[in-house]
Order: C-alpha cells, then structure tokens, then sequence
C-alpha cells in the first residue's frame, strides 16, 4: 500500500470534537457570563443611586466621564452579549465565517477589556487599576488571544469544519 493511498483512507480531522468541544463550552458561557456582569454591576448603579452620586456636578462622588464610561461599559457588554450568539449560531452552523468571527470578537473583547480599566482608573483614581474582577476578565481575553486565535487560524480541525456558506 503506497503512502499517498494511505493518506488518502484517513480522514482529515473535522467536526466538533476535540479542542472544539472547549470552544463550545467557552461559546456557550461566555453570553451568560456577560449578561450576569450586566446584571451585576448596572442593575445595582441605575437603582442605588449611584448613578446620580456619580453623574450629579456637585455631588463627592461625581466625575464627568463618569456617565460616558458606565454607558459605554453597558453598550459594550451588550455588544458582547450579541456577538456570544452570533457565534453560537456561526459554530453550530458551521460557517466557514466562524474562526475570522471568533478571532475578531477574541481580539476586541481584550482591547475592551484593557479600555475599560485604563478609563476606569481615571474615573475611579481610588481604585487600583486591576481590581479583582478586572484581572480575571483580563486573564479569560488573553486567554482566548493568546490560545484560541493561533488555533482558529492553523487548526487543521478547524479548517475541515468550518466550510458551510452562512446558512
């Protein structure tokens, strides 16, 4: 039997088995994660009062990027929230538009989350600048960058199983 028939009997890797099967875990969690962070850090600033304390010329607390800064926090975990079932639906699908999507997404959910802590830290001067919930975010974005990205772009696996049109 000559090496290249040989090659050609085994299949090439494909389907959601492998790492993929991380990825999903990952892709399923990652809008829930996102909608309980919305839930716990905005549900308590709108009805507490902080929102006031922190937007009010006048009030000790108040900063003017204060406002911009919770808005932009909120629109930018909503974003994620949509674009973590976007790629749900791109995965399971298995749109050959999935890995560019994730390799996206990944790359600007780290820029968000470096942002977001550098103008939180003008904000908030008291604070440090990696409080504990900040450096875990980090820690999963650079994660996903540092560990998911090469393996969207030169995973075998991946290009055999991400070939569907958009549908």
């Amino acid at each position: 039997m000559s090496e290249e028939s040989t090659t050609r009997s085994r299949p090439e890797p494909a389907g959601l088995r492998g790492f993929l099967i991380l990825v999903a875990i990952g892709l399923v969690l990652a809008p829930v994660r996102h909608l309980a962070a919305v839930a716990q850090t905005f549900v308590p600033v709108f009805r507490g009062g902080a929102w006031t304390a922190l937007t009010t010329p006048g009030s000790g607390a108040y900063h003017p990027l204060a406002g911009p800064l919770l808005i932009g926090e909120m629109l930018g975990n909503l974003a994620f929230i949509v674009a973590g079932v976007a790629l749900l639906l791109f995965f399971f699908r298995r749109s050959r538009r999935f890995p560019k999507l994730y390799v996206v997404v990944a790359i600007a959910n780290l820029l968000f989350a470096l942002g977001d802590a550098w103008l939180g830290s003008l904000v908030l001067r008291d604070q440090p600048l990696f409080d504990p919930d900040t450096a875990r975010e980090l820690g999963r974005a650079t994660i996903r960058v540092v560990a998911w990205v090469p393996y969207m772009l030169v995973s075998k696996r991946v290009k055999h199983t991400f070939v569907e049109g958009l549908s």
